[in-house]
């Protein structure tokens, strides 16, 4: 078994979107749904970002964060306190509100690393 990233806990994680999860964000392995949601804020935060450094693109989405409408009280708690901790790490910066967040150089370039390393789905 090859391990290839080393935390600045002196772990070594397999893949990018482990050390993401546990080496950076110092969440234990064992997670679930909570690494899948807070996963796909990040991809969303991606999203805005290489639509925003892509000359050629024409559409009408946000180039920052901003999901609010149709859903839970308990999905936007979610979101803010993710996208606080992406803010305390660096990783985002953000207007008035944390709702509208984007990505920092430094945010993008580990959400570059965690697509190319597609999200942490399994690669079998």
């Amino acid at each position: 078994m090859k391990f290839e990233f080393l935390a600045p806990d002196g772990c070594h994680y397999e893949n990018y979107s482990d050390y993401v999860w546990s080496g950076l964000l110092g969440f234990c392995g064992c997670s679930g749904e909570s690494q899948e949601m807070l996963f796909s804020i990040l991809k969303k935060l991606h999203k805005a970002k290489k639509n925003l450094l892509d000359e050629n693109y024409k559409g009408n989405e946000r180039f920052y964060f901003y999901e609010y409408e149709n859903v839970s009280k308990e999905w936007k708690g979610f979101q803010e306190l993710c996208l606080m901790i992406f803010d305390k790490l660096g990783w985002t910066e953000h207007g008035s509100s944390v709702r509208g967040s984007w990505l920092t150089s430094e945010g993008y370039e580990i959400t570059k690393k965690m697509e190319e390393d597609n999200w942490g789905v399994s690669h079998d």
